[in-house]
């Protein structure tokens, strides 16, 4: 999970939010667009359980689920549940410290 360092300029915070971008971004490597997951039907899923839930947690990989061949369901492991959770957290963090700063700068109050 990412450890996030604190940001306490603007200017810290410019620097540091694309490298945690690109820490995100290499964690969820694994989130494929939804085109190119393995898919299966939910019948099949339903009578191979154990073996595709095996499946998902040793290849890290996210499995599709058909309902009447329309993709309608995404399983993920619990680590990669975990993974997107704290981006989740990060992401808030960053939006509520984007927010702060923000309301710590002054209204531009040049009148031209």
């Amino acid at each position: 999970m990412i450890k996030k360092s604190p940001i306490n300029t603007p200017t810290q915070q410019a620097e540091l939010v694309p490298l945690e971008d690109a820490k995100a971004i290499r964690i969820v490597e694994w989130l494929l667009p939804l085109e190119k997951l393995d898919t299966v039907s939910s019948k099949f899923f339903a009578r191979n359980i154990q073996s595709s839930i095996q499946h998902i947690k040793e290849s890290r990989r996210p499995l599709g689920l058909k309902l009447r061949n329309k993709l309608s369901a995404v399983i993920i492991d619990n680590d990669s549940y975990e993974e997107l959770s704290g981006l989740k957290a990060i992401y808030t963090e960053l939006v509520e410290e984007v927010k702060q700063s923000e309301a710590a700068v002054p209204p531009d109050t040049d009148n031209h």
